[in-house]
């Protein structure tokens, strides 16, 4: 289904949560509250979703180049695609980031404490100033990522950087 920025938000102000499968072309957000919304299977390819999305479930949603600032935590991106898009700056603490696709993706200064990265792509990301204390990378691939602080991280079959594969006990 397609859906206009305006409809979302008209169909969201009358109580509606679930846009699953919802394709948003050419549509940015900016400063909506968009907590608790289900967007699962989403299009949002190269948007700028600048707006709060705190425990929202963008599952397998395609969020490849776009921009994502605002409260982030405890947000689903488990599968989303998320390739060359930019993270920067947000507090994603306990997001849920399970098998995403974070290839080329820019984290800098993001707060990921908590969050879960099991099997996630993170390879050629730029992870400069990230924080990643106490989530889980197991199994990981961090391949060419730019920057990476693996401390307190939880590692376990991580790909690392350089090609090696590393692994904590915590």
């Amino acid at each position: 289904m397609n859906l206009s920025k305006k409809e979302l938000l008209k169909r969201y102000a009358s109580g509606e949560r679930d846009f699953s499968d919802a394709s948003i072309y050419d549509e940015d957000l900016e400063e909506e509250e968009l907590g608790g919304l289900n967007l699962k299977n989403v299009v949002f390819r190269n948007a700028e979703l600048l707006c709060n999305l705190h425990g929202a479930n963008l599952r397998e949603a395609d969020l490849s180049g776009a921009t994502l600032s605002g409260d982030l935590r405890g947000i689903s991106l488990r599968a989303a695609n998320l390739s060359n898009a930019d993270l920067s700056e947000n507090d994603m603490a306990g997001a849920d980031l399970r098998n995403a696709d974070l290839s080329n993706a820019r984290l800098a200064q993001s707060t990921l404490n908590g969050a879960d990265l099991v099997n996630a792509n993170l390879s050629s990301a730029y992870l400069g100033e990230a924080s990643f204390r106490g989530a889980t990378l197991r199994n990981a691939n961090l391949k060419d990522a730019v920057k990476f602080d693996s401390y307190m991280a939880i590692l376990c079959n991580t790909v690392m950087p350089d090609g090696s594969v590393a692994s904590t006990e915590r």
